[in-house]
């Protein structure tokens, strides 16, 4: 009877011995389980991490390449017209300057408007019939009335065969002459003459600019 009282305990030792190793067996095997899926988990989330950090780098990249690609198209088109409005500048100062000085200096000369007149006119007669006689109307500042007399009139209608009439007016620099019958009014004044001079004054001025720009030999 003892004896068989020291088996039973012996038998549920070895049963209580056998379930212990087989649940720490289990549980050993279900936590590295456990631990490689943790590891998977951390490996897959730190993979997509940098997939996003590479993202987030290239299109921040991108971004920068763009804005400086077009902060600098930008400062080419302001330095272009910085230049441009730099050579109209100059071109104005050194060249059309002088030459609207001289108009304005001209045209205050009564005896350079008589002589430009004349010229004029006699360039447009050159077209018509030698005896057909024509009419002008010829409207000159009122400050010069008294220079355009009768015998500057007469003078006219003697070399081109011409009919003026002159009309005088405040506030005007220059002169403006009408055909008759011929429609239309061709006003000379220091604004239409540098106007007419601008096109052969910019482009010598900026060949002058080009030449100077080129390397010293």
């Amino acid at each position: 009877m003892e004896t068989e009282k020291i088996q039973l305990g012996d038998e549920l030792a070895n049963l209580i011995g056998a379930l212990r190793q087989d649940g720490v067996e289990k549980g050993n095997e279900e936590a590295l389980k456990i631990i490689e899926d943790a590891k998977k988990e951390s490996a897959r989330m730190l993979d997509e991490g940098r997939s996003k950090a590479d993202q987030v780098l290239k299109d921040a990249r991108d971004n920068a390449k763009n804005t400086l690609e077009r902060l600098e198209t930008q400062l080419d088109l302001a330095l272009r017209d910085f230049i441009l409005k730099a050579k109209g500048e100059l071109q104005d100062l050194i060249a059309l300057k002088p030459i609207r000085e001289f108009t304005d200096k001209s045209l205050s000369d009564p005896e350079f408007i008589k002589k430009l007149i004349l010229e004029m006119l006699s360039e447009d007669m050159k077209a018509k019939s030698a005896s057909e006689s024509r009419g002008a109307s010829i409207t000159i500042p009122k400050s010069m009335e008294k220079e355009f007399t009768e015998e500057w009139i007469g003078m006219m209608k003697k070399e081109l065969n011409l009919l003026v009439k002159v009309h005088a007016e405040d506030g005007i620099l220059g002169f403006k002459i009408s055909m008759e019958g011929e429609g239309g009014m061709q006003i000379v004044d220091p604004k239409a003459i540098v106007e007419s001079l601008k096109p052969f004054v910019s482009e010598k001025f900026q060949y002058i600019l080009e030449r100077s720009a080129l390397p010293k030999e």
